[in-house]
């Protein structure tokens, strides 16, 4: 061994015991800050809890019992909560409807919460396997959205779980570009929480599926037991959309960003359950399906989230159960909170519009799959936004009647002169996509039509058994759906796969 290599391994056994110490002291460092961080924010290890000082026995209302008589009940709710908090607690909820061009929206004053939501442009596979029954973005008895925060009631402290309680709401106010729903949960005298929630209408198209939400803390500073934080709990359950569960699920997860980075993140597929833990800070979180998402928005950012979803039974009509608890700080000044919902499509036009309060793009396009390196380089920078120019100038409508134009003349083109049962291994690019997917799906829908269905997959299941980790060829594909129709279809096959007759 010479000098040189004595030397080059003396220094690398330096630098790697030097990374040693320097590891180990950051991580004894990052210790003592998580420990001092979950000090002075107990509502990460545990819920919120009021300053020990100021805590009799803190009461709750659940533990009155439902056997208790209704004037007894109404009695100690209103000793515990006051009469405002006990009035809400037993009302009435209703319902709410707001729509714009693109979607309805269902507010309930039971909790003050955006019940459902109706997609007008998009269809979903019914019980019959017709696509004839409009998105519904989760299921109305699922949804929820829960703040829950300390009031003072004298020496005690009673938690308030917005969900258990009925709003009230004003009349819809409509403007020249939205709709707002203003909707109060009043505490005591002059101290209220009030919601307010703004649809925009077709006059405002890069906000057609953004629903704004804002918390407005009116008069409730003197009333708020001493806390720094105000939890969020938010979930439901989304409907199976498409015909394959499997394939749906595979896109289905619960997606985030944490502020500043230039990707996203999520909990990946699986069958079952996942969940995740995030201790940094949070700017949104996505409830996201195949071609649909449900996203929650916190223009300051949310403390930390514990996100989680559980997958639903393949003959359930439901694809996953969602759900994400958050928290926002909270000090004697707060006076509001800025949220956006957004519910709709998984497209890359509406989604890359979204942007944060300083104009910067809330990356909600990264939950769409670009595909991994090159590819989804090439779709983001080079393909999506040719086809955008393209119908920028040219127009909608007549991007896509020249569009179409341009597929039936070259499918008619392939109809006229190709024989279907060519060698594919000299085909490629267009060529190999009118041969296979063009021309092959007329084939194919006519042969359903020739045979009907229950023939045709009859067809394609023994054909497959029988050629299963084999060779097919022509003439066993023509005996498998001849035996599945009962007559022989020799004739057929030559008369569709040859040129000019296959019209």
């Amino acid at each position: 061994m010479d000098k040189k290599s004595i030397i080059g391994i003396v220094l690398i056994g330096i630098l790697f015991f030097g990374f040693t110490i320097y590891s180990s002291r950051q991580q004894q460092k990052y210790q003592e800050e998580l420990a001092a961080y979950q000090a002075a924010h107990p509502e990460l290890t545990q819920p919120v809890v009021p300053d020990s000082s100021a805590v009799a026995a803190a009461p709750v209302v659940e533990s009155l019992g439902a056997a208790t008589p209704d004037s007894t009940r109404l009695a100690r709710e209103v000793a515990v909560l006051g009469d405002f908090l006990a009035a809400a607690k037993n009302a009435a909820p209703q319902e709410i409807v707001v729509e714009n061009d693109v979607m309805k929206v269902r507010f309930s004053t039971g909790g003050g919460i955006v019940r459902s939501v109706t997609l007008k442009d998009y269809t979903r596979y019914g019980r019959q396997g017709e696509r004839n029954e409009p998105i519904e973005m989760f299921v109305p008895e699922s949804a929820k959205f829960d703040l829950s925060f300390f009031i003072k009631n004298g020496l005690n402290n009673v938690k308030v779980n917005t969900s258990e309680y009925t709003f009230t709401a004003d009349p819809v106010v409509r403007t020249d570009t939205a709709q707002i729903v203003c909707m109060r949960l009043p505490v005591a005298e002059g101290a209220a929480l009030e919601y307010r929630y703004v649809v925009y209408d077709e006059a405002t198209p890069s906000r057609d599926y953004l629903v704004d939400y804002t918390v407005r803390l009116v008069g409730m500073a003197p009333y708020m037991a001493n806390q720094s934080s105000i939890g969020i709990a938010w979930s439901n359950t989304s409907y199976r959309n498409e015909r394959g569960f499997k394939n749906e699920n595979m896109y289905t997860t619960v997606a985030y960003r944490v502020p500043g980075e230039g990707s996203i993140d999520d909990l990946s597929m699986s069958e079952g359950a996942k969940e995740e833990k995030i201790s940094s800070s949070v700017e949104w979180i996505a409830f996201k399906q195949q071609f649909f998402s449900s996203v929650l928005i916190a223009r300051d950012d949310f403390l930390y989230a514990d996100v989680a979803y559980d997958t639903a039974s393949p003959d359930s009509g439901l694809i996953k159960a969602f759900s994400a608890t958050m928290a926002v700080p909270y000090t004697a000044q707060t006076e509001q909170y800025d949220f956006s919902f957004y519910f709709g499509p998984n497209k890359y036009a509406v989604l890359k519009k979204i942007d944060d309060a300083q104009g910067q793009s809330l990356l909600l396009d990264r939950l769409i799959p670009m595909g991994w390196g090159i590819i989804g380089w090439v779709s983001r920078w080079l393909v999506i936004p040719v086809f955008d120019f393209l119908r920028q100038y040219a127009g909608s409508d007549a991007a896509d009647a020249l569009e179409q134009e341009r597929y039936y003349a070259m499918r008619n083109e392939y109809l006229r002169t190709k024989r279907l049962d060519g060698s594919l291994e000299e085909l490629s690019g267009a060529d190999y996509f009118f041969m296979v997917y063009a021309y092959g799906h007329d084939f194919y829908a006519k042969l359903v039509n020739e045979i009907g269905s229950g023939a045709f997959y009859e067809g394609l299941k023994t054909y497959y058994n029988a050629n299963y980790m084999g060779i097919g060829t022509k003439e066993k594909l023509i005996a498998a759906f001849s035996e599945a129709a009962g007559r022989d279809l020799t004739g057929w096959f030559e008369a569709n796969i040859a040129p000019e007759a296959a019209q």
